[in-house]
Order: C-alpha cells, then structure tokens, then sequence
C-alpha cells in the first residue's frame, strides 16, 4: 500500500465515522441541503482523486520485445526471404 492510498483510508473511514456520529448525536429535521452534500462532495472528490492519482499497469513498466527473424515463402513454396516478427 503507498502512502497516498494509506491517507486516502483514513479520509475515507474518518468522514464515515464522522458522518455516523452525526446522524445518531441529532434528532432528524428536514431541509434543503446541509452537512449531507458536503460530506457527499467531499467523499465523491476523495474518491476520484484516488482513482486519478492510481498508477497502470506497474507504472511505467513495459514487457521486453522479443523479435526474431522468419523465413516467408510464397504459396508455390518459392523462398521470399526473411521477415522480423516482432511480439
């Protein structure tokens, strides 16, 4: 685990610790919008940064290229030469 997903988990699990102590601390009331939109935003925002900031595919690595040389006929069997194949 990298730092920055180690610090994305523990913004994750305190707003939800936060936001489950504050629905139980109150009586309910109705209105517009409140502390619910921000902490959606604020979660909705900390989870696309993460996926933003994720790396791909070991970040940068990239499979050696193996090539090799093939010898081509034509389909009477006459030689062609040679082509590189490369995987």
């Amino acid at each position: 685990m990298t730092i920055r997903s180690k610090i994305a988990a523990v913004a994750i699990t305190a707003i939800t610790l936060t936001g489950a102590f504050a629905a139980t601390s109150q009586e309910a009331q109705a209105s517009k919008f409140g502390t619910g939109l921000a902490i959606g935003i604020g979660a909705g925002a900390l989870i696309a940064s993460g996926a933003y900031a994720g790396g791909y595919y070991g970040h940068g690595y990239y499979a050696p290229v193996r090539c090799h040389w093939v010898k081509r006929f034509d389909h009477y069997g006459h030689y062609l030469g040679k082509e590189r194949i490369c995987h």
